[in-house]
């Protein structure tokens, strides 16, 4: 179901760690963790085995303050996977890893560590 998501959501993905006392990385913002329940009540119309009610933890985490352009997913990673295309449209049609992928080539060639 989430197999494909939005580049601007994951591909600025930093874990906090034993950073959480630091300021966010230019170009960042700390997304605080937290505990919520995930899932649907067990007598919720439409609910389908796969939906039991969980509590999920999240940790803190950094996420990029500015989606990928479909201009810049292309000059890293050399193809354009996006439906709407478009230079200034964030870049969709990818799946977490891609995004993964993306940012690691996007940091070579900007030579960060």
């Amino acid at each position: 179901m989430f197999a494909r998501i939005l580049a601007c959501a994951f591909i600025g993905l930093m874990t906090v760690g034993t950073f959480a006392a630091a300021p966010a990385p230019e170009g960042f913002v700390l997304i605080k963790g937290g505990t919520f329940n995930m899932g649907s009540p067990a007598n919720e119309d439409w609910r389908v085995n796969d939906e039991t009610l969980h509590k999920v933890k999240v940790s803190d985490f950094y996420l990029g303050k500015y989606e990928v352009t479909q201009k810049l997913y292309r000059e890293v990673m050399g193809e354009n996977p996006s439906s709407f295309k478009g230079d200034d449209l964030p870049v969709e049609n990818i799946t977490w890893l891609e995004a993964a992928r993306e940012k690691r080539r996007e940091d070579e060639i900007m030579y960060i560590p």
